[in-house]
């Protein structure tokens, strides 16, 4: 398994990020990276399944904007991380419990568009 490969380098995270999973299938992938992540003393983030996160008393999560601000109470009693794209989105998470930002470039169109003219 891939995950075990990353875990023995010792990041300080990992973030299991999987789109392609329903929750169940989610929370039983989380289940076996969580114990090989504990084993190697490396923090787990789960993504976008909060559920999850409460259902196994997990602390971290991570969180797009749109679902920070639209938690549960019970979600909000985790540890959250949200994928911002400019500073007031990164002040608006702060303020709804968010404490760590994933800052994420965010390109109008216009920039895209003469980067690919280039």
């Amino acid at each position: 398994m891939r995950i075990r490969q990353l875990a023995e380098a010792r990041p300080y995270a990992l973030l299991l990020r999987e789109k392609d999973l329903d929750e169940l299938s989610y929370e039983r992938l989380a289940i076996d990276v969580k114990k090989i992540c504990d084993q190697n003393e490396v923090l787990l983030i789960l993504h976008h399944h909060a559920a999850v996160a409460v259902k196994l008393n997990h602390s971290w999560v991570h969180l797009s904007m749109p679902e920070l601000r639209s938690c549960p109470q019970e979600v909000l009693e985790l540890k959250i991380g949200a994928s911002v794209h400019s500073v007031s989105e990164a002040k608006e998470a702060q303020l709804l419990g968010g404490l760590l930002c994933y800052c994420r470039p965010y390109f109008c169109y216009e920039l895209q568009t003469r980067s690919s003219a280039t």
